[in-house]
């Protein structure tokens, strides 16, 4: 194992760490870091293979981070892979305190035999966890309790900003497979995928993101969390008697959820009465109220192959067209969530055309948004973007309007409704 202690900016790049027992340095209390310790200084961790290490010593003695442990350092931790370590919290990577930027890994097939955090287990006030492929970790299976198999995020005064990440596949026997944010901490959740995580059977639900508070000094404190623009898809719960299985809210806790598509979870929100959840332009599987809220079938390319880019006539990112090099290919149908999105935010990385309003969900405002069948050149009412207001454009509106269509939505009020159709109507006719 390598053990760095107040070691200033150290690089460790290019290596197999494997069969690390953990550092004595925390002993008798805990043993910590099976592959890395770091303790202070600025180091960087980069395109290492940590794989197979286990801090477990005999007696009652807790381990955290089975591949990476931080406390108070100034860490970088990019483009390595991690994977099948062993520990009590954060199997994968744990980072306590300092400033943390986790960037480009897969964390994989980590275990934690404890109760929090299988993945990555991260409490610090400034945390930055980016493109990273986050899948089959798991936490509390042989306990039979345990919440955040992918990641968690920890304590008041912390934060973290998750974006592009891919996390997948990961276990919890109670809530928040996929990601839990807990204790008072903040988080942004930005053009996440989370997808086919699963907890036990007959839980409350929150198979996907959950959220939760607790307590300083007597004093309730809730956790507060941003999800824009992300996929949360495809993490059912059996016989979850609650729901919530894409987001469960709880403990004086606050949400606000923009931009995103919650669908094939089941009963996909869930709050108590101590908590908040706002919702707006999104496509969420059952109605709910809020500004530019849909509810139809997003019609993603293939879910249960984990592509949820969104079907369109006028063009779709396939990742594995062209050879696997990637390029834009065209369905017989296009998504409702397509020029969905709140109409005040920005759309300047959807590639053209991209009709002038960003797309719900994971790739909305991104180079792999699918693209618009009204591209913004012409008018609004040019729904199909041919220099030309007639049928075809009334038949797109009246298709929107009754939900077996794009959304087309002329006066941009976040819905698609007999305004907008009479509005096409009327362009149509002055024609």
């Amino acid at each position: 194992m390598v053990t760095l202690i107040e070691a200033g900016p150290s690089v460790v790049d290019g290596f197999r760490i494997t069969g690390g027992g953990g550092s004595t340095t925390d002993l008798p209390y805990s043993s910590n870091g099976g592959g890395i310790f770091v303790r202070g200084g600025a180091p960087v961790i980069r395109n290492n293979v940590i794989a197979n290490n286990d801090p477990r010593r005999p007696g009652d003695v807790s381990t955290f981070g089975g591949g990476i442990y931080s406390n108070s350092a100034d860490i970088a931790i990019e483009n390595n892979t991690i994977s099948e370590n062993i520990a009590m919290r954060g199997a994968g990577i744990a980072a306590v305190g300092g400033t943390v930027v986790i960037s480009g890994n897969t964390v994989r097939a980590n275990v934690g035999y404890g109760d929090h955090g299988g993945g990555m287990y991260v409490g610090a006030p400034n945390a930055t966890i980016t493109h990273n492929r986050i899948y089959e970790n798991e936490i509390g299976r042989d306990l039979g309790y345990g919440w955040g198999g992918g990641i968690i995020i920890f304590n008041q005064g912390n934060h973290a900003d998750l974006s592009y990440n891919e996390v997948f596949s990961n276990y919890a026997p109670g809530h928040g497979a996929g990601i839990f944010v807990d204790e008072g901490a903040t988080a942004v959740l930005r053009n996440e995928i989370v997808h086919h995580n699963m907890v036990d059977a007959g839980e409350t639900g929150g198979g996907a993101v959950y959220v939760d508070g607790g307590e300083f000094n007597g004093v309730p404190i809730g956790s507060v969390v941003s999800i824009i623009n992300c996929t949360i898809a495809e993490n059912p719960v059996t016989d979850a008697y609650l729901g919530g299985n894409a987001l469960f809210v709880e403990g004086n806790s606050t949400v606000t959820v923009r931009n995103s598509i919650l669908w094939g979870n089941g009963l996909e929100v869930w709050f108590d009465n101590t908590s908040t959840v706002q919702i707006t332009y999104s496509n969420i599987a059952e109605s709910i109220a809020g500004a530019g809220n849909i509810s139809q079938n997003p019609l993603f390319a293939n879910a249960a192959a984990g592509d949820f880019h969104l079907k369109s006539e006028a063009g779709r990112w396939d990742p594995a067209a062209n050879s696997g090099a990637g390029s834009f290919v065209l369905d017989a149908a296009t998504s409702p969530c397509i020029d969905s999105g709140d109409p005040v935010d920005s759309f300047a990385s959807e590639p053209a055309p991209n009709g002038g309003r960003i797309n719900m969900g994971a790739y909305g405002n991104t180079p792999e948004a699918s693209l618009s069948t009204h591209g913004g050149g012409n008018p609004p009412t040019d729904l199909n973007d041919d220099a030309a207001v007639n049928a075809v454009d009334v038949q797109l509106v009246i298709n929107g309007a009754l939900g077996v269509g794009g959304a087309a939505d002329v006066n941009t009020d976040g819905f698609t409704d007999a305004v907008d159709v009479q509005l096409v109507i009327n362009a149509a006719l002055a024609a």
